[in-house]
């Protein structure tokens, strides 16, 4: 037998030790655990022949284990057998300790479980209420009195959906059925509610019972007047996610329940509850209205997924919804150049711009490419001209403009608020819905200023953030503001004061205190004078912002960090100045420059394409990676 063979080939090869200790009619149980952490639960994968059947962890206590010195004794297990086992039928089962190869001992053994005398499973089960809104009722399985069943329920030969009934309830349980465990309850689709005839049927899954009482036929209308009595939207997107808000008119304090669905198959209820500020500022009810819903883990499967909300025992449907979500292998992060270059030339700059002539500008149908990855990207991983500068490019407002509203939350940029900006840019930003920006700000000293930020002018900067800050005040969903300030020995006691009038003034949410980065473009000479190097002089920057109340950070360099440094092409090109390099088996990092040339970084060779050739480019990188 392959699993024999398998287990003779690795066993005690990984640290591993487990048994198979008990086996019956109804299941079996053992214990398992790792010699190398002894005190975390491992999980088990059980297979019939090559087949697998269930996932399972290995976490029951017990006090003999723990005696024998099996970790902390949490290691036991039990399985009962599902319901299409029970066959008359010989299946082999096998069990091994998940992404090892080590078979617990006494494994693979052979089960036939019988089904009665008559060659009919023996169920009892009912459907006992129907309304519009769903069915509910009890089922058993008399052989395994305690083992929970799962049922399939039809609209005539469609199958719409399969529950488990599991529910407890106290007169089930006096009369005799089981633990009680055996009651369930279904809302009825979407689709069901046409005013039409349907014939429902409630069958116990993997056989042919039907329970009492079913089928039978429904028929639910629809009601034209939720439009106006409700109002909703999905207003955000993640790759793991999604969120938005959702009230009834004529209770503008109470929350409503939503619905979630997946095609037709209903996967969560949740309560429209939260309170956001914004939405009791534009008077709808109370503000507490918000919801945040996490897709469910068997949606990282690379499929699509047809996502519907709707309030729930209503007919309404969220603005925005449906919507499709696909998640497929993780990106890390993209990071688009929008420009190829920067209105300032700050010596401690990482990219080496010496001997650009042309500032080159990204096309408008490159964007719209490009921005084809973002429902397949977490938050704030959508760089926009991370290392040049954005507000060069004459269409930034139009680029911002047609991001999809849903997945804005994915974008940042950062900018250094020195070139000649307009009230209309300015407002654009505080519009434009994206996750953050990030502002570079490395003094407010008007005679260092041109030093550090050589060829900005001081009162042009300053009347830049003054403007966007009174903008950004008046629009309640405007993108949160970061700050950047590089230390340096010359802006060194000046730095706990950006930090507070940041926060006080410029409606700073974060701030980053940093060191320059080490690349050999830097002169020399400048490097000397101006890299702070010493560990002393670090510590003195920490102890001046313990008491300063913002919310900041201080990314200090490491211990020897500035006794070597690398060319600013391998900045510019692996993404060091922002992430450390991935492993081939981690998401991947890409970046694409203005001319719409993808480059896959942190890898031991590069990918290059033109998203100008792709169709979809996230249908490339799902299939290459």
């Amino acid at each position: 037998m392959i699993w024999e063979k398998l287990k003779n080939t690795y066993k005690g090869n990984s640290g591993s030790e487990g048994y198979v200790e008990t086996v019956d009619t109804t299941g079996f149980s053992g214990w398992a655990y790792n010699k190398k952490t002894p005190d975390s639960p491992v999980e088990l994968e059980i297979y019939d022949s090559s087949t697998h059947i269930s996932t399972i962890k290995a976490d029951t206590y017990r006090k003999d284990l723990e005696k024998a010195g099996k970790g902390n004794g949490c290691h036991a297990f039990s399985f009962k057998f599902p319901l299409h086992l029970i066959d008359n039928k010989n299946h082999d089962i096998s069990v091994k300790i998940s992404n090892t190869d080590y078979f617990l001992n006494n494994t693979p053994f052979t089960i036939n479980i019988p089904i009665d005398s008559e060659g009919n499973y023996v169920f009892e089960g009912y459907v006992e209420a129907v309304d519009t809104t769903g069915l509910s009722g009890w089922v058993y399985f008399i052989g395994t009195p305690d083992t929970h069943v799962e049922i399939e329920i039809y609209d005539s030969s469609t199958h719409i959906s399969t529950i488990k009934a599991d529910t407890y309830r106290q007169d089930l349980e006096k009369a005799g059925k089981g633990d009680g465990c055996h009651a369930f309850s279904f809302k009825f689709p979407l689709q069901l509610k046409d005013d039409k005839n349907h014939d429902i049927s409630v069958k116990i899954s993997n056989t042919d019972y039907f329970l009492n009482n079913s089928p039978f036929t429904i028929n639910i209308p629809i009601d034209s007047e939720e439009n106006d009595v409700f109002e909703g939207y999905v207003e955000a997107v993640e790759i793991s996610e999604f969120s938005g808000w959702a009230y009834n008119k004529k209770t503008p304090d109470s929350p409503v329940e939503i619905e979630i669905y997946d095609s037709s198959t209903l996967i969560g209820t949740i309560k429209a509850d939260a309170y956001r500020r914004d939405l009791e500022k534009a008077e709808i009810g109370n503000g507490c209205h918000g919801f945040r819903f996490k897709f469910p883990p068997h949606f990282v499967d690379k499929k699509n997924h047809e996502i519907s909300v709707k309030i729930a025992d209503t007919d309404y449907f969220l603005k925005n919804s449906p919507f499709t979500i696909y998640i497929p292998t993780d990106i890390d992060f993209i990071s688009i150049d929008i420009t190829n270059n920067c209105n300032l030339r700050c010596p401690f700059c990482l990219v080496d711009r010496r001997g650009l002539v042309n500032t080159d500008f990204m096309l408008l149908e490159t964007f719209k490419k490009a921005i084809m990855f973002l429902p397949y990207l977490p938050v704030a991983s959508f760089y926009l001209s991370c290392l040049h500068e954005p507000t060069l490019h004459p269409d930034l407002a139009k680029f911002l403009e047609i991001i999809p509203l849903q997945w804005r939350n994915r974008v940042f940029f950062t900018t250094n608020l020195a070139a000649n900006l307009s009230d209309d840019i300015l407002i654009a930003m505080s519009k434009s819905g994206i996750h953050h920006i990030n502002i570079s700000v490395d003094t407010l000293n008007p005679s260092l200023y041109p030093k550090l930020r050589k060829g900005g002018i001081y009162k042009r900067f300053m009347n830049n953030i003054e403007r966007l800050t009174s903008f950004f005040y008046k629009e309640p969903l405007a993108p949160e503001l970061h700050f950047i300030t590089v230390a340096l020995k010359s802006n060194m006691s000046e730095i706990p004061d950006i930090v507070a009038q940041c926060a006080n003034k410029y409606l700073s949410v974060s701030h980053e205190v940093r060191y320059p980065f080490n690349v050999n473009s830097i002169d020399d000479t400048w490097r000397k004078d101006n890299f702070i190097t010493e560990a002393t002089d670090w510590d003195v920057i920490a102890n001046s912002l313990k008491d300063i109340s913002a919310n900041y950070v201080l990314c200090r360099p490491e211990d020897g960090y500035y006794d070597t440094f690398a060319s600013s092409v391998d900045y510019y090109e692996t993404g060091q100045h922002h992430m450390k390099a991935t492993p081939p088996e981690k998401p991947i990092q890409l970046r694409i420059d203005h001319r719409g040339v993808i480059r896959v970084l942190t890898r031991e060779e590069y990918f290059y394409v033109n998203i100008h050739i792709l169709n979809n480019p996230m249908k490339l990188f799902t299939a290459f990676f």
